[in-house]
């Protein structure tokens, strides 16, 4: 009996043909490679518009400045934290969201920063927000709304912030009569309120409480004719009238 064999020419016509379909799918490769980079590159993916939400007091022809140095770029390929950066830059933005709407737009999802207070430097008047930074200055053609001033360093202005927050939070009623809030020379702040109407000295961490205490105590000073021109609740278990019974004198 004849045992079979291979021929060395059969296992050698094999290699073409695998050569063959290697060079096929590389060139397939290829192809779609072209077609990919081609299609990335052309206009059907350019950035041409943006869809802008979330402003109220943040100018809308800001936001478009920031962003036009990105307008005709290849949308697909865009990297966007740049664009939240820029857009962060623009005053009374908080935070941002930034996403594709393809084949042609962004969205650009703003947050802002809310306001508390005017603060003052000089004769000018800023907006103050609630972590104590300065926003924007104030426009008179805008509409003012009920906030009170604050005078203060600037590294003192996130201490005066958190005092006006906490009086909000923690004693609402007297919050809405404030008018203005200083930093004192000696520590802590003035307050003047539309309610007893003379300046009031605190310390920050407990105003709330010690100004709902002075309030409790008011029947009593007006039974005594007491009219001070300042009080000062600096002190712990004791109130401080300045010029409560004329003469400057102090109790």
């Amino acid at each position: 009996m004849t045992t079979g064999f291979l021929r060395p020419g059969v296992a050698r016509a094999s290699r073409p043909r695998r050569r063959w379909i290697a060079a096929f799918w590389l060139g397939v490769t290829a192809a779609v490679g072209v077609g990919t980079y081609r299609y990335l590159r052309s206009p059907a993916l350019v950035l041409e518009r943006f869809e802008i939400d979330g402003t109220k007091r943040a100018r809308t022809r800001d936001v478009l400045a920031a962003l036009t140095p990105y307008q005709g770029r290849n949308l697909l390929l865009l990297n966007l934290a740049p664009i939240s950066a820029a857009v962060e830059r623009v005053a009374w933005v908080d935070r941002v969201t930034v996403s594709k709407e393809l084949p042609h737009a962004l969205r650009i999802s703003i947050a802002e920063k809310t306001a508390i207070a005017f603060c003052r430097r000089g004769t000018s008047l800023y907006w103050l927000d609630a972590r104590g930074a300065v926003v924007a200055p104030f426009d008179p053609r805008d509409a003012a709304g009920d906030f009170p001033v604050v005078s203060a360093p600037d590294d003192r202005l996130p201490e005066a912030a958190a005092l006006l927050l906490a009086l909000q939070r923690r004693f609402p009623s007297y919050a809405a009569s404030v008018s203005e809030i200083w930093a004192l020379s000696s520590g802590g702040f003035g307050i003047m309120d539309g309610t007893l109407r003379v300046p009031i000295e605190v310390v920050g961490s407990d105003a709330p409480e010690k100004i709902r205490a002075l309030f409790s105590l008011k029947p009593e000073m007006d039974s005594r004719g007491i009219q001070p021109r300042a009080i000062d609740l600096r002190f712990d278990r004791r109130v401080v009238f300045s010029g409560a019974f004329g003469g400057g004198k102090t109790v």
